[in-house]
């Protein structure tokens, strides 16, 4: 994908990402203003027998439905969980750039990575502690995103900056004569966390639960470029490969919500941080008349995330049993993960849908 810029006019991406969770939080808000006035127009109609006395809930925190009233479920033991998640890395990350024309009249363009939708999943499993509102929860989330481009020029356009070749700390010097740069980047991210989770009832229209726990980040990129018709120095080409491992632990809390709005359909969604520490391995290599390797380690490297989701859930009993779909739109963003590419964009996010499915018993 290429895109024209003013090489001195560059905007921070950071402020689209604001706009969008700013977008998010207004129509969060929205949904929740909505879900109240339905519930409590569904739950007038329908008489207080959804309430165990106060009608506040059933006597163990958790808004009643008419599952309950049927008495086929019971709120204590164990629940498990799967989401597919198709999602994307929501930054750009340019890979080259070139130069067409004569001083002062200088034409940048830059090459950014275009990110594709790839598929991930998540499990996780929970046990709801008898006679309390209390509740354990494990979950696993794995996304391994990947992306290819390239770039050829013609004579007359320069490639100036070749992506990694030109920020790592190599001895050999960038050359001009570059006709071509091919770029493959990998990622692998996975999140464990394990937490302990509260819920009570606002009312029988709103469930508010809020979390807390430890959290594992395990991220790791893989970077390939090639270049052709230059390189280093006098040689033709070059081939340069980059790998980083970030493992990290901490902690994450947060708050779960859900409106039930009309059954057995309801709006659901989370907001939650995470604060880890960990090592940061890095390691490079530029292939040309010969092989030159350097690598590097970070002990404790910090790093902040931020997320949220908000979508439909789908509940009921079968067989008289729990079971509940739902899809939600969620969000994630990292700060300070290493950027190859040296944009001076220090996060990771990422975006996307997930569906899931679950049940209790």
């Amino acid at each position: 994908m290429r895109i024209n810029v003013n090489f001195m006019n560059y905007v921070p991406k950071m402020e689209g990402t604001m706009k969008h969770w700013l977008y998010t939080v207004l129509a969060a808000a929205a949904l929740s203003t909505t879900g109240v006035a339905v519930a409590e127009e569904y739950n007038h109609d329908h008489g207080s027998h959804h309430a165990n006395g106060n009608g506040n809930g059933n006597g163990n925190g958790y808004c009643e439905t008419e599952c309950y009233e049927e008495d086929c479920c019971d709120d204590n033991g164990f629940c498990v969980w799967v989401d597919a998640l198709i999602m994307k890395p929501c930054h750009n990350l340019r890979y080259a750039q070139t130069v067409t024309g004569t001083a002062p009249a200088l034409v940048y363009s830059d090459y950014n990575a275009e990110w594709e939708w790839d598929f991930g999943f998540r499990v996780g499993a929970g046990f709801k502690l008898p006679c309390h509102d209390w509740s354990i929860n494990a979950e696993l989330t794995c996304f391994k995103p990947s992306w290819e481009e390239s770039v050829s020029v013609a004579v007359g356009t320069d490639i100036i900056r070749g992506g990694i070749a030109t920020n790592m700390p190599f001895s050999h010097t960038a050359a001009a004569g570059i006709s071509s740069i091919s770029t493959k980047m990998d990622v692998d991210y996975y999140t464990f966390d394990v937490v302990a989770a509260y819920n009570c009832c606002v009312c029988e229209a709103l469930e508010l639960t809020p979390y807390g726990g430890c959290r594992a980040l395990w991220l790791d990129q893989a970077v390939s470029e090639i270049n052709v018709g230059g390189g280093f120095a006098a040689a033709p080409g070059e081939k340069t490969t980059l790998s980083t491992e970030y493992t990290a632990y901490g902690v994450t809390g947060g708050l779960r919500w859900k409106f039930f709005t009309c059954y057995p359909f309801h709006v659901f969604g989370h907001f939650g941080i995470s604060g880890v520490a960990g090592t940061h391995d890095l390691n490079a290599k530029a292939i040309q008349t010969d092989t030159e390797t350097w690598s590097t380690s970070e002990e404790c490297r910090p790093s902040f995330g931020v997320e949220g989701s908000i979508g439909a859930l789908w509940e009921c009993c079968a067989w008289g049993t729990p079971v509940n779909l739902g899809v939600r739109y969620e969000h994630t963003t990292w700060s300070n993960i290493f950027d190859p590419f040296s944009n001076g964009d220090r996060t990771f996010a990422m975006h996307g849908v997930s569906v899931r499915a679950g049940i209790s018993f």
